[in-house]
C-alpha cells in the first residue's frame, strides 16, 4: 500500500503543481509526511475546480493509515 500512498502524492503535485508537504530538509519532509495533512487542494489557483470526488480519491490514497488505503 505504500505504492498507493506514492500514486496519490504524485497525483496531487500534478494537479496543485506542488509537493503535497514540503520540509526544511529530507528528515522534515518524512516527519511531516507521518504527522501532517496536506493543504486541500481546493486553495489552489487552478484553471479548473478540483471536483471533490477526485479530492477525497486522493486523500484517501494518501492517508496515514495503510489500512485506510485502496487495496
Amino acid at each position: 500500500r505504500s505504492d498507493i500512498y506514492s500514486l496519490g502524492a504524485v497525483f496531487y503535485e500534478l494537479i496543485s503543481g506542488a509537493a503535497p508537504l514540503k520540509g526544511k530538509s529530507a528528515l522534515d519532509t518524512m516527519r511531516l509526511q507521518m504527522t501532517e495533512i496536506p493543504a486541500s487542494l481546493q486553495k489552489f489557483e487552478l484553471p479548473e475546480k478540483v471536483p471533490l470526488s477526485l479530492e477525497n480519491l486522493i486523500f484517501k490514497m494518501m492517508s496515514k493509515d495503510p489500512e485506510k488505503r485502496q487495496a
